[in-house]
């Protein structure tokens, strides 16, 4: 698991920066609501507002797929209280 805050640090933007040199393919976004309303692409992860709230999702976890489903990551994100 991954501590929320952590999104915004140097280390986590470092990564996803590795993660779109190695597979630049656009990505799908699955939260709790994609059942209800359908996924959504985007272009590159590098695209991604990483400073969404937490309530975006309900249980903190979302899954990022390459476009070209070579690739997918979970995230699973916490906030301590």
């Amino acid at each position: 698991m991954i501590p929320f805050i952590e999104k915004e640090s140097e280390r986590f933007k470092k990564y996803i920066g590795q993660l779109q040199s190695a597979n630049s393919s656009g990505v799908y976004i699955w939260i709790d609501r994609t059942n209800d309303c359908g996924t959504s692409i985007i272009n590159s992860l590098l695209d991604i507002k990483w400073n969404f709230e937490f309530s975006c999702s309900e249980n903190g976890i979302f899954v990022l797929e390459a476009r070209n489903l070579q690739d997918r990551i979970l995230f699973d994100f916490f906030e301590e209280r």
